[in-house]
C-alpha cells in the first residue's frame, strides 16, 4: 500500500511538472509570437516610410531633371545606407527613346550611367565655356549678336580669329542645349519592384514620353 502511494505521488509530481514545461513552452510561444508580430510591424512600417520619398516619381508627368534627381538619390543611399545597414541596393532602368544629343543618346541607362553621362556632357560644355577670345569666355560671348562679335573682334584686331570663336560657341550653345533638353524632357514611370523581404522599393524604370 505504502509503494502504491509513493507511486501516486511520483505520477502526481511527473505530470505537475510536465504541466508547468507545457504551461512555460506555451507563454514563451506566445510572447515570441507577439515579438514577431511587433516586428513584422516595425518593418512594414518603415518600409512604408521609405516607400514614400519614392513613390513620388511613380507616375508619368516627370521631367528628365526629376529623373536625374532620382539617380543621385539612390546612388547615394547606396553609398551611405545600403551597404551599412544590409539592405538590397536600388536599382534604376531609364530608357531615352530617342537622341537627345551627343551625349544622351536612344538606350537604356542605370543611375550611375546617367550620372556619368551628365558629367561628361557637363566636363564638355565647362571646357568650352573657359575658352577665351578678345579677354572674353565663351560662355560671356555666346550671349552676344553677330555684329556684337564682329566689333569686339574688331576693336581687338582679332578678326582673324573670329570664324574660330564662332565655331567654339557653337559647340558650347549646342550642349547648353542638349543639357536643358535632357532636363525638360518628359518620362514616365513603367514598373516599380519591391524586395519581398522588406517591402522596400529596390527597382524603379522609367521611359521618355
Amino acid at each position: 500500500m505504502e509503494n502504491a502511494s509513493k507511486a501516486l505521488i511520483m505520477a502526481g509530481g511527473i505530470f505537475i511538472a510536465i504541466l508547468v514545461i507545457t504551461l512555460l513552452v506555451f507563454f514563451y510561444n506566445n510572447i515570441v509570437t507577439v515579438q514577431n508580430a511587433d516586428e513584422q510591424a516595425e518593418i512594414i512600417e518603415q518600409s512604408a516610410e521609405f516607400n514614400k520619398q519614392y513613390d513620388v516619381y511613380n507616375r508619368n508627368n516627370l521631367y528628365g531633371s526629376e529623373v536625374l534627381s532620382l539617380a543621385n538619390k539612390m546612388e547615394d543611399y547606396n553609398r551611405k545606407e545600403a551597404a551599412e545597414k544590409g539592405y538590397p541596393e536600388m536599382e534604376m532602368e531609364v530608357t531615352i527613346n530617342d537622341n537627345v544629343g551627343t551625349y544622351f543618346t536612344r538606350g537604356t541607362y542605370s543611375a550611375q550611367q546617367l550620372q556619368n553621362t551628365l558629367a561628361n556632357l557637363q566636363a564638355k560644355e565647362e571646357e568650352y565655356a573657359n575658352v577665351s577670345y578678345c579677354g572674353r569666355r565663351i560662355s560671356d560671348l555666346s550671349t552676344m549678336r553677330t555684329n556684337e562679335l564682329q566689333q569686339l573682334f574688331k576693336d581687338n584686331n582679332n578678326t582673324g580669329k573670329l570664324a574660330e570663336a564662332q565655331a567654339v560657341i557653337t559647340k558650347y550653345v549646342t550642349l547648353k542645349a542638349e543639357e536643358t533638353e535632357m532636363r525638360t524632357k518628359g518620362f514616365r514611370c513603367t514598373q516599380v519592384v519591391y524586395d519581398d523581404q522588406t517591402g522596400r522599393i529596390v527597382l524603379m524604370k522609367f521611359a521618355s514620353t
